[in-house]
């Protein structure tokens, strides 16, 4: 999982930014995707052109609550809420 990647890669971060989540997403995209998923990816050519995204509600999406029941089930904490929506 990309989230497992970044955590070793950079063992010492203790959080990230969306828009710096959503970079390290787009060289995924990057390393991993076809042509034609590239060149239809958003993220993709954000990432390509060095545009910025930033998701403010990245907590309240899907990659939110993922990246979320990944946190608790790597690391055993989580912001209580979020921690309930993935457990129950």
């Amino acid at each position: 999982m990309l989230a497992d990647r970044i955590r070793q890669e950079s063992s010492d971060m203790v959080a990230m930014s969306s828009r710096s989540f959503m970079f390290e997403l787009g060289n995924f995209i990057d390393q991993e995707g076809s042509e034609k998923e590239k060149e239809s990816s958003f993220l993709w050519n954000s990432w390509h052109h060095k545009i910025p995204v930033f998701v403010p509600a990245l907590c309240d999406s899907s990659i939110g609550l993922a990246l979320t029941k990944h946190y608790v089930n790597s690391i055993g904490k989580g912001v209580k809420d979020e921690k309930e929506f993935v457990t129950y």
